[in-house]
């Protein structure tokens, strides 16, 4: 008996356009689940395993709690994956600079808004990336 690999699958700031497209390899995913076993994955189950080996992270990091659960991981992880061009440079998100975030916080929300995040940075930018899958969304075929 060989043990499968355990898979965890996080999201951060993100559209979960990434994540979506594991359901694009339709049948193949019966492949996948074959050798891997999708131990963690808000999506498809409710509960949190905290026992895995490769750790896919999805989207930006724009909020302090977000870090932390990358520190988790990373902890947890033999491997981290940058799952997406959010978890890879930022994205979308990174696009409003920080001069320009004030103003398009109270344009958008009205001047009492008060935001809980910051500027989006990579993932990268804050614990020990091993791989990328590149794309927004990333290409099923990628994920295989």
């Amino acid at each position: 008996m060989t043990t499968k690999l355990k898979i965890a699958i996080f999201d951060l700031t993100d559209c979960e356009g990434c994540e979506l497209e594991f359901f694009g390899l339709k049948e193949k995913i019966l492949d996948l689940i074959e050798d891997y076993e999708i131990v963690n994955w808000r999506l498809i189950q409710d509960r949190e395993d905290w026992d895995f080996d490769i750790g896919l992270v999805e989207g930006a990091v724009t909020m302090s709690s977000e870090i932390d659960l990358l520190k988790r991981i990373r902890e947890k992880s033999r491997m981290v994956v940058a799952f997406g061009n959010c978890a890879i440079n930022g994205n979308i998100p990174a696009m409003v600079k920080k001069p320009d975030r004030p103003r398009l916080t109270e344009y958008v929300y009205g001047k009492d808004y008060q935001p809980l995040s910051t500027d989006a940075l990579p993932i990268s930018n804050y614990i020990k990336v091993n791989a990328d899958i590149p794309g927004c969304p990333v290409d099923p075929k990628a994920i295989e």
